[in-house]
């Protein structure tokens, strides 16, 4: 089954990184509204897959809320993959006496998916968190020989890692690891926070009649859910087309044209036109 609400929460076809789904060419990408890209980009959405599968999972520990989509989208929560790290050039050491590890305790958004560890110099490694672009210099020795050679680094604090890294390359000019994380505890009081108070969302809770749940709600993660819920429902069907209202300021909505066979009218809000 293809969900349609991962299509409607990534506005693509695919590929995904985080679900089991084929890229489906009947899925058209929608013209979406400023204030639907704005608030996309406020949940992170256009980031990484990996924030579409919280708010997926959200619905799923509410399923008195994620039913509001039963008659527009289907969910199906056997296409959420488990949380992991994903480690290129080499991968952490555990042995009865060391053990390399992530610690899952970011708590901050957007979170750092993706690490890199590259070399410096014969002592210094380069160590990038490339979401939030922070740069760290760190010591480091080597033990063993090849092809198994350890990679001790004297991690910073800010970072979540601990403990060595067994090398499957050779560690010298040029010599990079990736780490791709999926923190399991994700904050979803933070993510709740960040669209406090928008006006696009607001509106859509009051035309579900969730606004007052969503304000007596103490749980962030029955907010995220009602934050997905409020967004997959306003899916713009594929063909209708939207455009600037060009009358008014840059902050109007936009007009939405449909087409049909009566002739021309139009108001504030709505143009409808036939062909002619």
């Amino acid at each position: 089954m293809i969900n349609r609400a991962i299509h409607i929460l990534s506005n693509r076809p695919g590929p995904f990184d985080l679900f089991g789904l084929p890229v489906n060419p009947d899925f058209e990408p929608r013209l979406l509204r400023r204030e639907q890209v704005a608030i996309r980009r406020l949940l992170l959405l256009d980031r990484d897959d990996y924030y579409i599968n919280a708010l997926l999972a959200a619905m799923t520990a509410y399923p008195d809320v994620a039913q509001f989509v039963e008659d527009v989208t289907t969910f199906d929560p056997q296409y959420q993959r488990p949380f992991s790290v994903q480690m290129e050039g080499a991968e952490f050491l555990v042995d009865t006496n060391l053990q390399g590890r992530w610690l899952d305790t970011d708590k901050d958004l957007p979170f750092n998916l993706t690490y890199t560890i590259s070399y410096a110099t014969s002592s210094l490694v380069t160590i990038t968190g490339v979401d939030r672009g922070n740069v760290y210099t760190a010591k480091y020795t080597v033990s063993g020989t090849d092809p198994n050679k350890v990679l001790h680094i004297v991690w910073p604090d800010q970072l979540p890692f601990n403990g060595p890294l067994r090398l499957k390359q050779t560690w010298t000019t040029g010599a990079l690891v990736s780490i791709k994380v999926r923190p399991q505890n994700f904050p979803y009081a933070a993510l709740a926070n960040r669209v406090l108070g928008n006006a696009y969302l607001t509106e859509r809770l009051h035309q579900l009649l969730l606004q007052e749940e969503f304000r007596a709600s103490e749980d962030p993660v029955e907010k995220a859910a009602m934050i997905a819920v409020a967004l997959i429902t306003d899916d713009v069907e594929p063909g209708h087309v939207q455009l600037p209202d060009e009358k008014h300021d840059l902050e109007s909505p936009f007009l939405s044209i449909t087409c049909d066979q009566t002739g021309i009218s139009c108001d504030s809000t709505f143009v409808t036109c036939d062909q002619t």
